[in-house]
């Protein structure tokens, strides 16, 4: 496993576990890092940062281009992984969008269900669009 994909189930487990637990993301991903080398804990650790630091705004970008469903209604894996690939969209133009979806779909097929993927695969496509990403 690549270390920037190792860093992104740290950072999408520390947004699951803020979503069960309330503590801060930061603090979930350090439970979790012991051995893991400096630059996965230091990647793991920024996109979860500023995914927690622009929850609020990430979350209406995935509102505001979900059709027939109710947000509240989402899976927590799912609004985990699509919060962790809309934070890479807005905060982390170095990567490329294509690698952000890839990367959320892997992760969808690994932490949430078959049908997953498809639904993890349109919502950041449709968000992509309207940010001019693609």
């Amino acid at each position: 496993m690549g270390s920037r994909r190792r860093a992104r189930e740290l950072a999408f487990k520390g947004l699951y576990g803020y979503a069960l637990r309330e503590e801060e993301p930061e603090k979930i991903v350090l439970e979790l890092v012991h051995g893991e080398p400096q630059d996965v804990v230091d990647f793991a650790l920024s996109l979860v940062k500023k995914a927690y630091e622009n929850i609020r705004l990430i979350d209406e970008k995935i509102k505001n281009v979900l059709e027939n469903w109710d947000f509240e209604r989402l899976a927590e894996t799912d609004r985990a992984i699509l919060r962790l690939a809309v934070s890479e969209f807005l905060f982390f133009p170095e990567i490329p969008p294509k690698v952000t979806i890839d990367e959320a779909i892997e992760l969808s097929k690994q932490y949430s269900t078959h049908d997953s993927s498809r639904f993890v695969n349109g919502v950041l496509d449709r968000i992509a669009k309207l940010e001019g990403l693609l």
